[in-house]
């Protein structure tokens, strides 16, 4: 699930997840909207924030680098770490 779609679903603020995360509001704005992708500590930290709802996966289909990630982590077999 997309961040911008847990917020909505959940009827979570920005500022709950920026402040559970340590995350800058305007950043996490930014990468609600799109515009920012997270680095890979911000990922961890909201897919704990969000209870697993917003994964890896999540932020791949969003984010080119991310998705490369992803690609990285199945190739050297640690795909067992994606959720």
């Amino acid at each position: 699930m997309k961040l911008k779609d847990y917020l909505e679903t959940k009827g979570v603020t920005q500022t709950f997840i920026s402040g559970a995360t340590g995350i800058n509001k305007s950043r996490l704005s930014r990468m609600v909207n799109g515009i920012d992708a997270p680095r890979p500590d911000q990922i961890i930290a909201i897919y704990d924030a969000t209870e697993k709802h917003v994964c890896i996966e999540d932020w791949a289909s969003q984010f080119d680098e991310v998705a490369i990630w992803c690609t990285a982590l199945k190739r050297a077999g640690r795909d067992h770490d994606i959720d």
